[in-house]
C-alpha cells in the first residue's frame, strides 16, 4: 500500500529540525480531546495546511506531527497537549489515511490546466500519500510524505473554510514577507506561472499511465522529474 521513503533523508530532518517552503511541523494534532466531537470546524485548519503544502510544486514535501514549530521539542503524535491520547488516532494507520483523504475530497475538486483530466484521482492521492512512524528522543512522529499530483487541489463550490478561503480558491504554502511559511491563495498571477509547468506534469503522467499501473507511475515519476 505504501511507497518506499527515502529513510536518510527524513532522518536528516528530524536532527536537524527547521520549517521551509516544503517542510510543515505541528506540535500536536489540531484539536485536543475535549474537542474531539467537533465535526467539521475541527478539520478546516487541518485542510488549509495539508493541502497548501500539497499545492507546493516539489516531490519532497513533509508534514510531520510530534515537533515544535521551532524543531526543538518532540511528542507523541497520537497525544494532544495534556498528554491525552485522541480516538482520531485509536483506529489503524490505513483508516486514518483514507479519512484524510476523504475529507480532502468532500472539501476539494482536483483541478487541471488543461481541460482533460485523470479517472483515477483518488487512487493517485492513495498512492501519493505516504505515512511513517519515527521514533525520536522515545517519542513517536508522525511523518506523511507528500508526492506531486499531476494536479492542484482547488475549493469547491459553496465550500469555505475558517479563516476566509473562499469557494474555488487554489490555497497555497508560500513564504511570507517575515521569512516564515504560511498559506495564501494563488493569484491569477501565479496560475499562470504554475500553467507552464503543471502541463508538463499532467503529461508525462499521461503518458506513464499508458503503459503502467498508478503504483509505478507515481514512483517512475518521483525518480525521474526531479532529478
Amino acid at each position: 500500500f505504501y511507497f518506499k521513503v527515502n529513510v536518510m533523508n527524513i532522518k536528516k530532518i528530524l536532527e536537524n529540525p527547521k520549517e521551509t517552503l516544503t517542510i510543515e511541523f505541528k506540535r500536536e494534532w489540531y484539536w485536543n480531546k475535549k474537542q474531539e466531537n467537533k465535526g467539521r470546524q475541527n478539520w478546516d485548519e487541518f485542510l488549509k495546511d495539508f493541502v497548501g503544502l500539497s499545492n507546493v510544486i516539489s516531490e519532497n514535501k513533509y508534514f510531520i506531527i510530534g515537533v515544535s514549530d521551532d524543531g526543538n521539542n518532540y511528542f507523541n503524535y497520537f497525544e494532544d497537549s495534556d498528554g491525552n491520547t485522541l480516538k482520531f488516532f485509536s483506529k489503524d494507520i490505513d483508516d486514518i489515511k483514507n479519512e484524510i483523504i476523504k475529507k480532502i475530497l468532500n472539501s476539494f475538486e482536483c483541478f487541471y490546466f488543461s481541460n482533460e483530466s485523470l479517472k483515477n484521482e483518488k487512487e493517485i492521492l492513495q498512492k501519493s500519500i505516504i505515512f511513517n512512524i519515527f521514533n525520536k528522543n522515545e517519542k513517536k512522529i508522525l511523518v506523511i510524505k507528500i508526492n506531486q499530483f499531476p494536479f492542484l487541489l482547488k475549493l469547491k463550490k459553496e465550500r469555505i473554510l475558517k479563516g476566509g478561503y473562499r469557494e474555488k480558491s487554489i490555497i497555497i504554502r508560500t513564504i511570507k514577507p517575515d521569512g516564515e511559511p504560511g498559506c495564501t491563495v494563488l493569484s491569477e498571477e501565479e496560475k499562470e506561472k504554475y500553467k507552464k509547468k503543471f502541463d508538463l506534469i499532467y503529461h508525462r503522467y499521461k503518458m506513464l499511465s499508458s503503459k503502467n499501473t498508478i503504483k509505478y507511475i507515481v514512483d517512475a515519476y518521483a525518480k525521474t522529474f526531479y532529478k
